[in-house]
């Protein structure tokens, strides 16, 4: 969903800003499960709350995105939020901006804490006009990265899979003097 949306906004020559956010601690909320769920019952929550915790206890961020061109992914303690438009940054920020300000509050009602050393901010767009993003959360400014990481997954500036390609291969060729010592071979 979310690098299909971003590569329809290039084909459409719009700009995207993303927002990667990661929640500190999420899985040690688990008190927390049984007030924010009335709706299903403690004893089904208590047998398989280590699977779906995270999923179910975030279920209600998409609400942070309420205001029209904002959308959010959301997957176990990961969220990221983006926005599209295509003519101003000023109103990727601004807009983003707002979306961090009902998260902050959201956090604050739910007990939850945001990573500030692994939350980060990315922009994407196909051509080189430079962009500078401000993006504060509690006071503190977000880092902006050209390469982000989002459930395994690397992101570029233009959205193309040669940082992807250039992990997986460096994973492999990490991996690789455990399968040469498995096969007995030098």
């Amino acid at each position: 969903m979310l690098s299909q949306s971003i590569k329809d906004s290039l084909d459409h020559r719009c700009f995207v800003l993303a927002v990667f956010v990661d929640f500190e601690d999420a899985f040690d909320k688990s008190p927390l499960i049984l007030v924010t769920l009335p709706s299903f019952k403690q004893s089904e929550i208590l047998c398989y709350w280590p699977s779906f915790f995270p999923n179910i206890f975030i279920d209600d961020l998409p609400g942070i995105t309420s205001d029209g061109p904002t959308n959010a992914a959301l997957f176990a303690d990961d969220l990221a939020i983006w926005c599209c438009a295509s003519k101003e940054q000023l109103e990727l920020n601004t807009v983003l901006n707002k979306s961090l300000e009902r998260l902050e509050v959201w956090c604050l009602e739910n007990n939850m804490t945001i990573n500030l050393g692994k939350t980060t901010s990315q922009y994407f767009i196909l051509n080189r006009q430079p962009f500078t993003a401000n993006f504060a959360y509690r006071d503190t400014f977000l880092q902006h990265n050209d390469v982000s990481s989002y459930l395994g997954c690397i992101f570029d500036n233009k959205l193309k899979w040669t940082k992807r390609v250039e992990h997986v291969i460096l994973k492999a060729w990490k991996r690789f003097p455990i399968l040469k010592r498995l096969a007995g071979a030098k």
